[in-house]
């Protein structure tokens, strides 16, 4: 082999990519435009591409790394050993082996991002899948482009569909046919599932996280050493957590107050109150957000006073605040005059 024959066997161009990994990019551009463009994200066309491409897409890439050669073919040249070049796989093969692995593989890595600090949220599975399906196509690319041309892995995408739905309607014997109903049966099923699961949502499901978090001596956020003790016109740094999970986008706004209060078994009676903050937030389903707050305590000044987190849903200006809320946290905390009055409680 010359200098430049090396050259042109190791150099990788991108107008050489075949015609179904062309298609893997496009299925993948399109994925996002449909999720992310406000017109099409609440079309059916974003749950059929959605389906289509968690269930079969990025198993296509894996396959097409593990297996860069064409399917052998019927006049396989038989070796020295007596045996033919059967690395290939058949476009059936090849079709039934991507939907298996993407139903494998799709679950590992929202399992991995559950670990992560973005969590199950629609643009990190995008960018997660995203990520794997094109590696996978970049890897394929470059395996098949060290074979020699005749044996690349070249499909036309409706040639290989052609060829594959033939060699499903004509088996060459009965468990191939058995096999075959399977197979069919299988990914209508798993197809059927992802689609009931994405429309269907469970009832009873649909909730909001509420809660309310302090820093520790180090910064970090941690549910305990509530504040029990604030001193008047002192400023009181909190983190108030909000986590929607009511399957569709909802604002928040969070209402704050100092309250004086008779407690009598359960009945709590609010005497006199001061209102410390309010803030909105609107959140997508499924995100969390966690906000850091400042309140001053001021005019109310006594020992058992109730410091109230409301929560409702809705605009600020449409909240009524005379309604019970949404959510509702509490602490009870002793506001003192002077830093000397203060005591050390454990919060209740």
């Amino acid at each position: 082999m010359t200098d430049r024959e090396g050259i042109e066997a190791s150099s990788y161009h991108f107008d050489r990519l075949p015609a179904d990994i062309w298609l893997v990019f496009a299925l993948t551009v399109l994925l996002w435009i449909v999720t992310l463009v406000p017109l099409l994200n609440g079309s059916p066309l974003r749950v059929g591409l959605a389906v289509f491409y968690a269930l079969f897409v990025p198993g296509y890439t894996l396959i097409a790394t593990l297996f860069p050669e064409r399917p052998p073919a019927d006049e396989t040249p038989v070796d020295d050993e007596g045996t033919g070049d059967e690395s290939g796989i058949d476009g059936l093969e090849r079709l039934v082996l991507s939907f298996g692995s993407s139903i494998a593989l799709v679950p590992l890595v929202g399992l991995g991002l559950n670990f992560t600090p973005w969590g199950l949220r629609l643009i990190p599975i995008l960018v997660a899948l995203t990520a794997v399906t094109v590696g996978f196509a970049g890897l394929a690319s470059v395996r098949r482009s060290r074979l020699a041309p005749e044996q690349q892995f070249d499909p036309k995408p409706l040639t290989l569909l052609r060829e594959s739905m033939v060699d499903l309607r004509e088996p060459d014997d009965q468990v191939e046919l058995v096999i075959n109903i399977v197979l069919v049966l299988s990914v209508c099923l798993a197809a059927g599932s992802v689609v009931y699961a994405t429309t269907s949502p469970v009832p009873g499901e649909s909730f909001t996280e509420f809660y309310l978090l302090p820093e520790n001596e180090s910064g970090e956020l941690v549910a305990e050493g509530y504040p029990t003790n604030m001193t008047h016109g002192q400023r009181q740094s909190l983190v108030v957590g909000i986590g929607n999970s009511e399957a569709d986008t909802v604002r928040y706004t969070v209402v704050a107050e100092l309250q004086r209060a008779t407690v009598e078994g359960d009945q709590v009676t609010v005497v006199d109150r001061r209102k410390l903050d309010q803030f909105s937030r609107q959140l997508a389903p499924n995100e969390t957000v966690q906000v850091r707050r400042t309140i001053t305590p001021e005019e109310l000044v006594g020992d058992r006073l109730r410091l109230q987190f409301r929560l409702y849903r809705g605009q600020a200006a449409a909240v009524n605040e005379s309604e019970a809320p949404y959510r509702e946290l509490h602490l009870w905390v002793n506001v003192t005059s002077t830093p000397e009055g203060q005591k050390l409680k454990r919060w209740q």
